[in-house]
């Protein structure tokens, strides 16, 4: 459906009802300001799904649908504020992009994407908000790009941690171009390449169960993070053949040993040593408050087992 003139009454009227469709394209629509109820019973799209430059549309969602066999693709949107794909639990890729108003992402169900994920261009959209949005991701077969979001709009929903609670393992990935104050990545263990870019408010990067890497590492324009203490990829893990890449991050000094050598930065502090922290009784209790323990940000093995 590629008409201008189309009104949001007959773009309805046309899709209501209709269960499964082999592909579906809806652009350049540019009266149309709603397609509920006209999507409501869709439930599969053999191929691709299509939905970009609609000037008028503030909200899309597939209430019913269940299965995409191809792309799902949703961009250029000057209005658009939320996304809501709740049932679809694996598609061959995904891009929301410039879609300048969109503050609310949804995509409940989604484990896995087999190729790409892309959401660039979409200044509104909170780090929390696309925290939420892909809560049960698990997967990303090939590259994962989150570049300019949460740039505008409001500080509250943005000064926050971008994580992705469920992802697992990734391609290629690069957050680039966003003011999440941290990244925290909790169960990721394996990406191939990992381009952080110009997130100038981030202080912190938590990748604490990251075991591999099959590409490079790059940390650039990072002008709050001073540590990579919490990324605690091993140096056996780093399989690449590239160096580490640390390049105009001035506050950036400290971190794993290796990785300052493979960075070969010419001055550098290695993280402090992860001890464990065992709490048994009045005498361990007083050697750890004696200790530079307690003013450490970083700790290991932290077990309290002391009734009194």
């Amino acid at each position: 459906i590629s008409w201008p003139q189309i009104s949001t009454a007959q773009i309805n009227t046309l899709l209501q009802g209709k269960t499964t469709v082999s592909e579906l394209v809806i652009e350049n629509c540019a009266a149309v300001t709603t397609l509920s109820p006209g999507l409501n019973s869709i439930t599969t799209v053999t191929t691709s799904l299509v939905v970009q430059n609609l000037d008028a549309l503030t909200s899309l969602a597939f209430p019913a649908l269940t299965s995409v066999g191809a792309r799902v693709y949703i961009g250029d949107h000057s209005r658009l504020s939320s996304v809501s794909i709740p049932l679809v639990a694996s598609v061959s890729s995904l891009v929301i992009q410039d879609n300048g108003r969109l503050s609310t992402v949804l995509f409940s169900a989604l484990t896995a994407v087999n190729t790409s994920l892309t959401v660039r261009n979409c200044n509104y959209l909170g780090a929390a908000a696309l925290s939420t949005g892909f809560a049960q991701l698990r997967t990303v077969s090939g590259s994962l790009i989150l570049w300019a979001f949460s740039r505008s709009g409001s500080s509250t929903t943005q000064l926050t941690t971008l994580t992705l609670v469920s992802l697992v393992s990734t391609g290629d990935f690069m957050i680039r171009d966003t003011n999440a104050l941290a990244v925290s990545m909790p169960v990721l263990a394996t990406m191939g390449n990992g381009q952080f870019i110009s997130l100038n408010l981030a202080r912190d990067f938590v990748f604490p169960s990251l075991l591999n890497m099959t590409g490079y590492l790059q940390f650039a324009n990072m002008m709050a993070l001073s540590n990579l203490c919490q990324f605690r990829l091993p140096q056996t893990g780093y399989t690449s053949t590239r160096n580490v890449l640390i390049q105009n991050s001035p506050l950036l000094t400290t971190m794993p040993l290796w990785i300052a050598t493979s960075a070969r930065l010419a001055t550098s502090s290695e993280c402090p040593a992860v001890n464990p922290v065992i709490i048994r009784d009045q005498a361990s209790y007083a050697a750890y408050m004696g200790s530079s323990l307690v003013t450490a940000t970083v700790l290991g093995r932290v077990v309290i087992s002391w009734p009194q």
